[in-house]
């Protein structure tokens, strides 16, 4: 792909992030079924594996070292990540904690499976325990990477004669990779039940210095980010190790972001969550409606957009006035508004995203008032 083309590439990605856009709340059900679950204690989270080594390079000899971390620092880990869990578990107001430390007391997870197994507990409070199983793999680097750059010499005074010479640089560099892998589990207590399991894993890696970038390098890096969007949580960074105010994170750092991806998804599975949709507005067609649903003023837009589309109905405006039934809670409207919008235009993607958004809205809703129920929530 030539370097005019990668140009338009990132031109495109530019514009469509300029495009206008309404921000919509929407609420999201449950994967698993938890109903009769209210009250949720966090229990111990076991360093299964913990791999951590520094790599360093020197005239072209690498040596590598084990990093050993005492039991004082092990434990502080789980705690760290058993942090995250309690932080997350803490802000869904569809689960209420018990804040109890005889579970997470126990040092791993076959003792508290044994302790609930046997109803060997004292809180009777509580429903259900969330615990977990951790494994850490990090490499740190310290290098250089070589690279051969032409140097071009000119002669002074009379000659003309000029000299380009091929010379080795080594540019410095820091890196930090690695992965986390947390299995997550919901036991319930009675009956004893494991309710709800999971194993994901995350991966990190963050470099400081090495060989700048040119641009096409950098257009690449720059399409590559948006057409991933979110993945898992890595990172890949290039700099200029001299005067640069950046520097690796710390283990504690690493290990507590990748543990928090892990557990918002585990929380997703087992709770109902709230969501934020950046949601694309058609720039065609009425622009006093576009600009009420630009705005918020969703209520105004579909008086607008009513008026415009009785008359001289056109796809753009259909599409924001679904639009703005949807951000109102009009589903079952929205949904009538965008199928008009594809009669007119089917092969629009804009719309058809409109359309299977709110039909799997729909599909949810059932599922969504159970779990809402079941919680004590409306």
């Amino acid at each position: 792909m030539s370097r005019f083309t990668w140009g338009l590439l990132a031109l495109g990605f530019l514009a469509a992030s300029c495009a206008p856009q309404v921000q919509l709340k929407t609420l999201r059900p449950a994967e698993v079924d938890t109903g009769g679950i209210r009250r949720v204690a966090v229990g111990p989270f076991e360093i299964m594996g913990l791999n951590e080594r520094l790599q360093s390079e020197r005239n072209g000899q690498w040596t590598t070292q084990p990093v050993q971390l005492s039991a004082a620092q092990k434990q502080a880990l789980s705690d760290q990540i058993r942090a995250q869990v309690v932080a997350r578990l803490a802000a869904t107001p569809y689960y209420e904690l018990i804040y109890t430390d005889e579970f997470a007391a126990l040092d791993s997870d076959e003792k508290l499976q044994a302790v609930i197994a046997a109803a060997g507990y004292r809180d009777r409070q509580t429903q259900a325990v969330i615990s977990g199983r951790v494994w850490i793999e990090l490499v740190k680097t310290d290098g250089a990477m070589p690279k051969k750059t032409e140097m071009d010499f000119v002669a002074g005074g009379r000659s003309d004669l000029s000299l380009s010479v091929e010379k080795m640089v080594w540019w410095p560099y820091k890196a930090l990779r690695g992965n986390l892998t947390l299995e997550l589990k919901m036991t319930q207590l009675v009956p004893t039940e494991v309710v709800a399991a999971s194993i994901d894993t995350r991966r990190y890696a963050h470099r400081i210095g090495g060989e700048p970038l040119d641009f096409l390098d950098q257009i690449r890096n720059v399409a590559q980010d948006m057409g991933e969007g979110g993945g898992e949580a890595e990172e890949s960074q290039f700099n200029v190790i001299e005067g640069s105010d950046q520097v690796l994170p710390s283990f504690e750092q690493l290990t507590g972001i990748l543990a928090a991806s892990v557990a918002t998804d585990f929380i997703r599975k087992i709770s109902v969550t709230e969501s934020r949709q950046a949601l694309s507005v058609a720039t065609g067609g009425d622009q006093r409606g576009k600009l009420l649903v630009e705005a918020g003023a969703y209520g105004m837009a579909i008086d607008r957009l009513q008026q415009v589309t009785a008359q001289a109905p056109q796809g753009d405006d259909l599409y924001n006035l679904g639009l703005a039934y949807e951000a109102s809670g009009e589903y079952g409207l929205a949904r009538l508004t965008y199928r008009e919008a594809l009669k007119l235009q089917g092969e629009n993607p804009l719309y058809a995203q409109g359309l299977g958004r709110i039909e799997r809205m729909l599909r949810q809703k059932p599922r969504l008032r159970s779990q809402l129920s079941d919680k004590g929530t409306k």
